[in-house]
């Protein structure tokens, strides 16, 4: 049986944690009894640390050998050089147009506000190169803006990108 956690600076792993703000999830996983996969939110920031990169590389063979596994979430991941070679990089594309429309659905489904197919296509083409949580932030600025949703006024999602380019 795989046992699912997840684990956050601020939670830890939440209930089931004994320390539940534990600022090191590394020990607890290899506490685990059965085989298990943990997702480390934004975890990436702690690989920069000596000590962090080390453990991992420690315990990497009997993680391995436990059938543990660990995803790391990161908006954008830079892995020192020793670990690079260790570990397996999955990059998730963003989302497309289509699914981008349908995030516009939901949001303005829940402030019930109907949608178009022709507005959901027009701002789900819009929103492309945000992510999910990126567009649903732009989406519902938008939604306060009933002349923009009217007449297909992209300029607040358009704005949106700007400012996250602008940021980064």
């Amino acid at each position: 049986m795989l046992f699912r956690s997840s684990w956050s600076a601020f939670q830890g792993f939440g209930e089931m944690s004994q320390d539940a703000k534990s600022s090191d999830p590394l020990p607890q996983i290899k506490d685990f009894n059965n085989p298990s996969m943990s997702v480390l939110l934004d975890y990436h920031q702690e690989l920069i640390k000596l000590p962090v990169c080390r453990q991992l590389k420690d315990l990497r063979t009997s993680f391995i050998k436990d059938k543990k596994t660990i995803i790391i979430t990161a908006p954008v991941l830079s892995l020192p050089k020793e670990l690079e070679k260790e570990f397996t990089i999955i990059d998730i594309p963003m989302p497309k147009s289509s699914e981008l429309a349908e995030i516009f659905r939901q949001v303005l489904s829940g402030k019930n506000i109907d949608c178009s197919d022709k507005q959901a296509e027009v701002f789900g083409r819009s929103a492309t190169g945000l992510t999910a949580e990126e567009a649903r932030l732009a989406y519902n600025r938008t939604a306060l803006d009933e002349n923009a949703l009217s007449k297909l006024d992209t300029s607040l999602v358009i704005e949106e990108k700007r400012r996250l380019i602008e940021t980064d």
